[in-house]
Order: structure tokens, then C-alpha cells, then sequence
């Protein structure tokens, strides 16, 4: 494993979670009437100044989690189980950015889309997190497949999904790769 990619990266990983989190809460400020209860995530991009914020929110987390998976692969670097744990999670980063362009108003592409992102958040943490269990890094791996139950669990509880069951899962998303950008920060370089 290549340490100064996977450190680089791993600045990634912290700071995705934190410019998404404040992007949603500013645009949140910004829109007037929408409620986490009664609105999904995706109803703060529709239009005004809100949805610049919103929209230009989800192109930057996305592309910081695009750049946090080329760590995940470098640390999973020869090995298969790793490998697709990395590569379910850049198709999220990729969705989260293309949903930053495919709004709302672009239905019913939009919300295929949305469901697509909101089934592969679980799954990519859970992915990788059984890799890293595989490496001993258990308390990640509990971490990933925790916040993964999470995931499935609040989109699946009764009722229409909203804004509230949306950032459950995100946020579950958000700190287990800010715990696992924070490891791959600290890594060393080997003793020669």
C-alpha cells in the first residue's frame, strides 16, 4: 500500500462528511418552508438560492468521496473483497455528484437514482467493512456493518421517506468514513 495516497485520501474522507453536512444545513437556512419531516433531501435542490447551495453541496461531497475511494482501493490493494467494497462506494461518490445535476425536477430519473444511492450506502459500508474485519481493523468493520443496519433499517421503518430517514443513513455513512479517514491518515510509512 502506497501510505502517501492512502493519507492524502484519507484527508478526503474526513472532510466529505463535514462539506456535505454544512451544505445541507445552509441550504436548509436558505429554503424557505421545507421541513426534514415532510420533505426528502432532494426537495432542497428545486429552486431558488437554496438549490445552488444544495446542488453545488452534493458535487463537492461527491467529488471528495470519488477521491476518498482511490484510498479505499489503495488499502485494499490485492484483494477482491475489498476491492468491490471500494468500487460499490465510488459508485456511490458518483451518484451522490450526479444527483447534484439530475435534480428533482428531472423525475423519474432523479428518484431512480436517489434509490439506487440510498440502497448502495448500506451496502458499500458493509462491503468494505467485512474486508477490514478481514484485516483486523474490527472496530471499523463494526462501525461500517452498524452504520449499514442503520442504513436499511431507516429506510425500511413505516412511512414515507423523508429528509429525517435520509440523513440517518448519510450520516451513518459520514462518520464511519470519517473514523476510517482518520485511520488512513495516522498510517506510517514502513522502516526501511
Amino acid at each position: 500500500m502506497n501510505v502517501k495516497i492512502v493519507r492524502l485520501m484519507g484527508f478526503f474522507g474526513v472532510a466529505a462528511p463535514i462539506i456535505g453536512a454544512l451544505m445541507i444545513f445552509i441550504s436548509a437556512q436558505a429554503t424557505p418552508g421545507w421541513d426534514p419531516a415532510g420533505h426528502t433531501l432532494s426537495q432542497l435542490g428545486a429552486e431558488g438560492f437554496g438549490a445552488v447551495l444544495f446542488n453545488s453541496g452534493l458535487l463537492m461531497t461527491g467529488a471528495l468521496m470519488m477521491l476518498f475511494s482511490t484510498g479505499l482501493f489503495e488499502v485494499s490493494k490485492g484483494d477482491r473483497r475489498g476491492q468491490v467494497g471500494s468500487a460499490t462506494y465510488l459508485v456511490t461518490s458518483v451518484l451522490t455528484a450526479v444527483l447534484g445535476v439530475v435534480t428533482v425536477q428531472y423525475q423519474p430519473i432523479h428518484d431512480f437514482l436517489a434509490i439506487v444511492l440510498f440502497v448502495l450506502i448500506p451496502l458499500g459500508m458493509m462491503a468494505y467493512s467485512i474486508y477490514l474485519w478481514t484485516r483486523g481493523l474490527r472496530n471499523y468493520a463494526a462501525l461500517g456493518l452498524l452504520g449499514g443496519v442503520i442504513g436499511i433499517a431507516v429506510m425500511e421503518w413505516g412511512g414515507p421517506v423523508n429528509a429525517l430517514k435520509e440523513l440517518a443513513s448519510a450520516g451513518s455513512l459520514g462518520v464511519w468514513q470519517m473514523a476510517l479517514g482518520y485511520w488512513m491518515l495516522r498510517q506510517k510509512e514502513p522502516k526501511e
